[in-house]
């Protein structure tokens, strides 16, 4: 699937453009609402977005903030699915793989997440088990592989969180994992239907966490 021409004007200035009318129609109009809200106080890309934008894609939609750049925050759609993994893409070039919403490796942040092994992973957040291993594989220097290995307990409470625009009753599942040099905690908000709404996802000692919100599905 390719990104909706219309998003990729959004985050890259406005200037992308269609031979397709009705997407051209689509264009003109979040640009014209994406200017007009830059006439007030300069937003975030989250901000200046509106449900009404974000449904004339037609595409599922997620939003990616980077606390360690600054906040910097991409829009990604889906490409590709294959027995359960969806590969995201952003008009700039970022990737992520996702695995039943879970993060399973990213492309294109420098110190990407190469792959996970999230099986264990996926049962402790579904709820069915109290801990998990979870192996996380990176790029040293040399291009080798780099394995690291951790053990994750899990904690579930419920919570409200925000997600395709609106307030929703969810399930926050805290993982706190724990590696021989390394220790971090990710958090999730599962809907009424078990889905990962939003997320916070530590990536790796490079990049950091990555806050995940789902605009549409």
């Amino acid at each position: 699937m390719k990104f909706p021409a219309f998003l990729l004007a959004a985050t890259l200035a406005l200037t992308a453009c269609s031979s397709d009318s009705e997407t051209s129609r689509a264009v003109d109009m979040l640009r014209g609402m994406l200017a007009a809200k830059r006439a007030g106080p300069q937003l975030a890309l989250r901000d200046r977005l509106t449900p009404d934008m974000v449904a004339q894609t037609g595409t599922p939609l997620q939003i990616a903030s980077f606390a360690q750049r600054a906040g910097a925050q991409i829009l990604f759609a889906p490409e590709t699915q294959n027995r359960g993994y969806v590969s995201w893409r952003s008009p700039t070039g970022e990737s992520i793989v996702t695995l039943g919403g879970l993060l399973q490796a990213t492309r294109g942040m420098g110190g990407d997440l190469m792959s996970a092994d999230l099986a264990d992973v996926q049962v402790a957040v579904s709820g069915q088990a109290r801990r998990a291993e979870r192996v996380h594989r990176y790029l040293d220097g040399e291009n080798h592989i780099v394995a690291m290995a951790f053990i994750c307990d899990y904690a579930r409470t419920p919570d409200q969180t925000t997600a395709y625009f609106r307030t929703l009753a969810v399930t926050r599942v805290t993982e706190t994992c724990t590696g021989l040099n390394d220790r971090f905690e990710n958090r999730y908000w599962l809907d009424g239907a078990g889905r990962i709404v939003r997320s916070v996802e530590w990536i790796g000692p490079a990049v950091g966490w990555v806050e995940r919100e789902q605009l549409a599905r």
